[in-house]
């Protein structure tokens, strides 16, 4: 029988957030190899947890030094 995953992970071992092999999108993996964590809120992807160790952003944010930097959103208005 099969077993879901929790939430932080993709594919893991286990049901518990300790039993992950990879992270889910918005999760990284901790120093212990196992375990996801979820990134900083304003972070698509990280590598850690804080604002900072984005890798990748939301639409309409830019990365800039590992941190999602929030885009002038006057500039989209004219789109819609």
């Amino acid at each position: 029988m099969c077993t879901a995953c929790d939430s932080m992970c993709s594919v893991c071992t286990g049901p518990l957030a300790t039993n992950c092999t990879e992270c889910a999108d918005g999760a990284y993996k901790m120093a212990d190899v196992t375990t996801c964590a979820a990134c900083d809120s304003t972070c698509l992807t990280c590598s850690g947890g804080t604002v900072s160790d984005c890798t990748a952003c939301p639409p309409h944010n830019t990365l800039t030094n590992g941190a999602c930097i929030t885009e002038d959103s006057s500039f989209y208005d004219w789109l819609d």
